[in-house]
């Protein structure tokens, strides 16, 4: 197993009574400290586990690199997972307004400089996208890294027909992380039939509409960067560039190379792509360092086939027909 930080559970009580369990990864010293919000159903307490091939949603980014650079890592357990009170129900209501008071609870901590960004990718990434929408005064930023904001069209419907992602392999996934915990404590049932709720709603209704995240993108305003994988487009890779186009605020965007999940999540994990990419967009607007994010270019795209890497001042490029 790999070597995970020390860590302290705590529970924080939200809008509605449940209590939200989150795992904070603290740095030495009294702070202040800003910090980073990772929210995902896979248990923090899965954590030990090492990243894919062993422990394929282990999609945190190097929790220990952020705790050394300063960075308090606020990992939470989505409602119905892990130690997290009430159901798991698929990005409903509950499950993004719990989102604005565990960020507003971060905030307000003595150890708290004020600030929080949000971290991670895939699911951690789909809740980033609620968690700016929400609005919550504490969040300062989001790094969007690989994450869908339209469930519907992007994946469970896609092109109309009902795919088996979801309902099927991710959430039977899902339930056995949460039963079974790295360390074999607090096994979790989830009774929710995911399955048979994606069936029940196979046209675009108000099912869908209360998930998807798509639809209020332009209320986004705390600035953006985010990353999508040109390797996922049969999953996320739309919601990155959607993501990009219609926030509202402060954003850029960067397409890296064809890569597959794997490759996707493994790098997401190296400590070498956020030395590169994230930590100069969190000391910027979490901890007000001058560094080179601000200098890039707003697009940074990976041309497949010419192998480089080009870069534009919108989306799409100039000479890009781009359909919606």
């Amino acid at each position: 197993m790999a070597e995970e930080p020390k860590r302290r559970e705590v529970k924080i009580r939200v809008h509605d009574g449940v209590e939200i369990a989150v795992a904070l990864y603290m740095p030495d010293g009294d702070g202040p400290f800003p910090v980073v919000l990772g929210a995902a159903p896979y248990r923090y307490d899965n954590n030990s586990l090492p990243a894919s091939p062993q422990f394929l949603w282990r999609e945190t980014g190097p929790i220990s690199l952020y705790v050394a650079r300063g960075y308090v890592y606020a990992h939470m357990d989505a409602r119905g997972c892990g130690k997290s009170g009430g159901e798991f129900r698929f990005l409903d209501r509950n499950e993004q307004k719990d989102l604005y008071d565990v960020v507003e609870w971060l905030g307000r901590q003595p150890w708290s400089s004020g600030k929080v960004g949000g971290i991670g990718q895939s699911y951690f990434c789909m809740l980033q996208w609620w968690m700016a929408i929400q609005r919550p005064p504490s969040l300062a930023c989001i790094a969007a890294f690989d994450g869908l904001n339209d469930p519907y069209r992007a994946s469970v419907y896609q092109g109309g027909m009902l795919s088996d992602f979801f309902g099927s392999y991710w959430w039977n996934q899902n339930r056995i992380i949460n039963r079974h915990s790295a360390n074999g404590e607090f096994p979790r049932e989830q009774p929710y039939d995911l399955n048979l709720h994606l069936q029940q709603h196979p046209t675009y209704d108000e099912f869908w509409r209360e998930r998807c995240a798509a639809e209020h993108l332009h209320q986004i305003e705390v600035p953006l960067y985010s990353v999508g994988v040109w390797g996922k487009v049969d999953l996320h890779t739309r919601g990155n560039i959607d993501g990009f186009r219609r926030a509202g605020g402060p954003k850029k965007l960067k397409m890296i190379g064809p890569v597959n999940a794997f490759v996707a999540n493994r790098e997401f994990n190296s400590p070498e792509l956020h030395e590169k990419l994230l930590l100069p967009f969190y000391d910027h607007y979490l901890k007000g360092l001058k560094t080179d994010y601000p200098e890039r270019p707003e697009v940074e795209y990976f041309v497949r086939g010419a192998d480089a890497v080009r870069t534009s001042p919108a989306w799409p490029p100039s000479g890009v027909r781009y359909v919606s």
